[in-house]
């Protein structure tokens, strides 16, 4: 199988790369967490008036943070900064295998 080159952006360099991406990924993870959080406690105020047992809101419940989590790095990554917050606040973007930014299918 040949290999494939990837081409980075002049100027950029992987130097402490792996310790900024590490720190990025926790404090997304606590940002998701958050909006998880939020999402489930605004939809159990809005839905336990209307249901009589807590056991539908748990499906529901799930469902809501796996869209929070992909929609969260997808939309991110897929938009101008390329970038979530916390890899934008470390100073980090995602690029496609050309060097270009990702669409969202991609992201």
């Amino acid at each position: 199988m040949p290999q494939q080159t990837i081409a980075v952006p002049p100027g950029l360099t992987t130097d402490g790369l792996l310790g900024k991406r590490y720190f990025a990924r926790f404090v997304d993870s606590l940002i998701i967490i958050v909006l998880i959080v939020v999402a489930g406690a605004l939809l159990a105020l809005l839905l336990t008036p209307f249901l009589r047992g807590g056991y539908v809101l748990s499906p529901i419940r799930f469902a809501i943070a796996a869209v929070v989590w992909i929609g969260y790095e997808a939309l991110l990554e897929s938009s101008r900064w390329q970038a979530t917050v916390a890899k934008r606040v470390f100073g980090l973007r995602v690029y496609d295998s050309q060097g270009g930014r990702l669409g969202l299918r991609q992201a």
